[in-house]
């Protein structure tokens, strides 16, 4: 290989005085006599000289983690962003958000073809909504789907994640306003819609949409009253799981962590026993008395504090009680 003619070599004293050479390969030293070359050597092409190649014989009899390491060692550190394979590039992709994702498609054809691609799509689906398949006929009924707009039209809808505790089956009673943590309030009713033991089983059910890990301080979530004259309600948080997201498009188990930290479309559930106004019977009536929910939290990287507001909506909250003839109340 004329590449490697006159390359420098160095030399080095042994113990017991022979004057040996050294050549570099990735952090080790070689000398190939297979080939006969000098200098950094291209250990592909010195693989293929003969059996009785040192490098070869090297690479046969030591263990799997020292060929990875030969083999890392000898890719160029200076390869740029765009050089990398496009089955690399996909799993980078996968760690984003989809506003970011959007942005990359503006670069060129390859980054537009990747970053649009179908398949990218469904996994980001299941990433952001935690679902690992749609039952929806009409979906189906059109052939081939299209996860981007799937993706687009959830998202406009504020579609809740799911899990055992969340989901399209729990109807939601309040949101916030923010598009970046976003917020569902929903409710576990009792059997005949009436305040049981003074308390309402509310569920805050919260998600980080934005690229920033953020952590959510639930020793400081406080629910107020519509009336300025009471106080805020006296609630219990409990932590129902943390729904970590995943890059491979399989729905994680649920973690528990006392100070979870929440990355891109990871999301956490907390059920809250709050207590209810002590002249109401109705978990309707109830509800109308609170104004929101305050949720501290704060930026992981900077450790900026944030303060996230979550409201009940009147309209939701009745449209969700109904009364039946003879006075029952059913949650619908």
């Amino acid at each position: 290989f004329a590449m490697h003619a006159g390359r420098t070599r160095r030399t080095r004293t042994k113990g017991c005085g022979q004057q040996v050479e050294e050549h570099d390969l990735a952090g080790r030293n070689f000398e190939c006599r297979g080939c006969q070359t000098r200098g950094r050597l291209d250990w592909l092409r010195c693989c293929c000289c003969c059996c009785c190649c040192p490098i070869w014989n090297w690479i046969r009899k030591s263990s799997w983690l020292n060929c990875v390491r030969l083999i890392i060692g000898s890719i160029p550190c200076c390869m740029k962003l765009e050089e990398l394979p496009s089955h690399v590039l996909s799993r980078i992709f996968l760690r984003l958000d989809a506003e970011s994702l959007a942005k990359l498609q503006l670069l060129d054809s390859r980054w537009n073809e990747l970053a649009g691609s179908n398949e990218l799509w469904r996994m980001m689906l299941s990433k952001r909504f935690h679902v690992q398949s749609v039952n929806n006929q009409h979906l189906k009924n059109t052939g081939t789907i299209e996860w981007k707009n799937v993706f687009s039209n959830w998202v406009s809808i504020r579609r809740m994640p799911s899990s055992p505790f969340s989901g399209q089956r729990y109807p939601v009673l309040g949101w916030n306003a923010d598009t970046d943590v976003l917020i569902w309030l929903t409710i576990r009713p009792s059997e005949d819609c009436h305040v049981s033991s003074g308390h309402l089983n509310l569920r805050l059910i919260i998600q980080n949409v934005m690229a920033a890990p953020v952590t959510v301080e639930s020793s400081r979530i406080s629910f107020t009253m519509k009336d300025d004259g009471q106080p805020p309600a006296e609630r219990a948080i409990s932590d129902l799981g943390l729904y970590k997201s995943s890059c491979t498009g399989d729905v994680n188990p649920p973690q528990r962590a006392e100070y979870p930290i929440l990355e891109v479309y990871d999301f956490i559930v907390y059920n809250c026993h709050v207590r209810a106004p002590p002249d109401v019977v109705l978990e309707p009536d109830a509800l109308e008395r609170f104004s929101e929910v305050l949720i501290p939290s704060r930026e992981h990287n900077t450790k900026a504090e944030r303060l996230y507001r979550c409201e009940f909506v009147e309209s939701e909250i009745w449209k969700h009680y109904e009364c039946l003839p003879g006075g029952f109340w059913v949650f619908t």
